[in-house]
């Protein structure tokens, strides 16, 4: 009875996530002629989260990073960064949830005028 009670505890207990980690693939840009990548992470679920905000060059070392705490299914971020000495970036973001909890991605603007030119998922 009491190995009966006790799994019936651990079948009831809510889910515990690990840590998820996210990342875009790397995207090209021309800092030089006013293109600048963002970090853009949106909370679809229905819980606050806390997320870091990587931007990573292609030589792996992070070159900006921000945490940022999302209202549920409302927060959004956008975080920016540049290395003028690198030309290829790529994003990681890193919170406490399913994978399911967020949509993100790296865009690319024309920082001159707000104008997006390209964008890539994170998986």
């Amino acid at each position: 009875m009491r190995r009966l009670v006790a799994a019936l505890m651990v079948l009831a207990a809510a889910p515990a996530y690990a840590m998820t980690t996210l990342s875009t693939p790397l995207i090209f840009f021309e800092a030089f002629v006013g293109q600048g990548p963002f970090c853009t992470v949106v909370n679809v679920s229905t819980k606050p989260i806390d997320v870091t905000l990587n931007l990573v060059d292609f030589t792996g070392n992070i070159v900006g990073t921000e945490v940022e705490h999302l209202l549920s299914q409302a927060g959004n971020s956008r975080f920016y960064g540049v290395d003028q000495n690198a030309e290829l970036m790529r994003c990681t973001f890193t919170f406490s949830g399913s994978a399911k909890s967020v949509r993100a991605a790296i865009d690319v603007l024309d920082i001159n005028n707000g104008v997006p030119l390209v964008a890539l998922s994170a998986s």
